[in-house]
C-alpha cells in the first residue's frame, strides 16, 4: 500500500480556505512575506492602500480594532503582520493568538487544508507539529481524512512522538466513519502483525468493510482470509461487521 498524506482536490472547504488565505512569498528559510488581500469594505480598502505604500505601522494600527471586533480577515492579516514583523516587532506569541482567533470558526474542510498547507509547506513554512494540530482539530469534528492523516503522522513520528498504538486509534476512528484507506490500512496491519498483534478476525473485518465499497482487491483478500478462519472466528467477524453496518459506519467516502 502506498502511504501518503491524503489531500483532497475538490471540496467546499478547500475553496473556502483559498478564499481567505492570502499568498505567501518566501524570502528565505523560515521567513514569509505576504500581500494583504484586497477585499471589499472601506476600512480594508484603506488598509490595502497603506500596505501598498509600505506604511506597515498604520496597517497594524488600522487592523487591530477590526480584529478586536471579531473580523476574521483582519485577525488573519494581523497575525501575519506579527509573524513577519511588519509594522511591529516580530512576535510569534501575538501571531499565534490572532491566527487562532481567525481560524477558530473555520469549517472542518478549511482546518484540513491548513493541515495540508503545513504538512506540504505550501503557502507556509513546513511545520509538521502545526499540521498534526490542524488534522486533529478537523478530526475531532468528524473529518475522516484528517483522522487518517493524523494516524499516519503518529505512525511515522512526524510532528508528534511516534506511537503506533495511537496511530491505530486514529485509523480506527477514520475507518469507522467509512474511509476506505483507513479500513485497508488496519486490515493490512492486523493481517501482517505490522505494529499490532496479528489478528485474522480483525483483518477479515476491515477487508470486508472495504469490500462494501466495491474494492475488488479487498473482497479477494476477505474471501482468502475467510478460508483460514475457524468457524468461531468467522462468526465473530460477521457479528462485528453487522454491528458496524447497523450503526451506519460503512459508507463510501
Amino acid at each position: 500500500m502506498v502511504r501518503e498524506i491524503h489531500a483532497r482536490s475538490t471540496r467546499t472547504g478547500r475553496h473556502f480556505f483559498r478564499a481567505i488565505v492570502v499568498l505567501w512569498v518566501f524570502a528565505g528559510p523560515g521567513y514569509a512575506q505576504v500581500e494583504v488581500k484586497a477585499i471589499t469594505g472601506a476600512d480594508m480598502q484603506a488598509i490595502n492602500e497603506s500596505y501598498r505604500k509600505g506604511d506597515y505601522a498604520r496597517v497594524v494600527r488600522d487592523l487591530t480594532p477590526l480584529a478586536e471586533r471579531g473580523d476574521m480577515e483582519a485577525q488573519y492579516q494581523l497575525a501575519l503582520m506579527y509573524a513577519n514583523g511588519r509594522g511591529v516587532p516580530r512576535d510569534q506569541t501575538q501571531a499565534a493568538k490572532w491566527f487562532e482567533k481567525a481560524t477558530a470558526v473555520l469549517d472542518t474542510g478549511a482546518q484540513f487544508n491548513l493541515g495540508i498547507m503545513y504538512f506540504e509547506g505550501q503557502g507556509a513554512p513546513r511545520d509538521y507539529e502545526q499540521a498534526a494540530h490542524w488534522f486533529k482539530r478537523a478530526g475531532e469534528r468528524g473529518d475522516s481524512e484528517a483522522l487518517f492523516n493524523l494516524g499516519l503522522m503518529y505512525d511515522d513520528g512526524k510532528g508528534v512522538r511516534r506511537d503506533v498504538t495511537e496511530a491505530v486509534l486514529w485509523y480506527k476512528r477514520a475507518a469507522e466513519l467509512g474511509l476506505k484507506q483507513a479500513q485497508l490500512m488496519l486490515a493490512g496491519m492486523y493481517r501482517d502483525g505490522a505494529g499490532v498483534s496479528k489478528d485474522q478476525t480483525l483483518a477479515y473485518l476491515w477487508y470486508a468493510m472495504a469490500a462494501e465499497q466495491d474494492d475488488k482487491d479487498a473482497a479477494a483478500e476477505r474471501d482468502r482470509l475467510a478460508k483460514r478462519l475457524t468457524p468461531a472466528q468467522y462468526k465473530e467477524a460477521i457479528r462485528r461487521l453487522h454491528e458496524l453496518q447497523v450503526q451506519g459506519h460503512v459508507r463510501g467516502g
